[in-house]
């Protein structure tokens, strides 16, 4: 797992934690939810909230058209 990113000694009620992760669909199990597994962990399945895909995740792979740009 590797080495602490801070002191865990000086964890305390209140203190906020952030992380990225990435997952990966693998069910539509009904309308309200879908089955996903994180790119960490492929074993272990998460069901989460298609609200929470759609209002609160990024999606690199769902776009209506792609559009080529210049850089400049």
């Amino acid at each position: 797992m590797g080495t602490p990113k801070w002191d865990g000694s000086k964890i305390g009620v209140g203190n906020w934690f952030s992380q990225i992760s990435y997952y990966q669909v693998k069910d539509l199990s009904d309308k309200l939810n879908v089955k996903v597994v994180s790119s960490l962990d492929k074993k272990k399945e998460l069901t989460i909230s298609r609200d929470i895909l759609e209002k609160e995740m990024h999606s690199a792979s769902i776009f209506k058209e792609t559009k080529k740009v210049s850089r400049t």
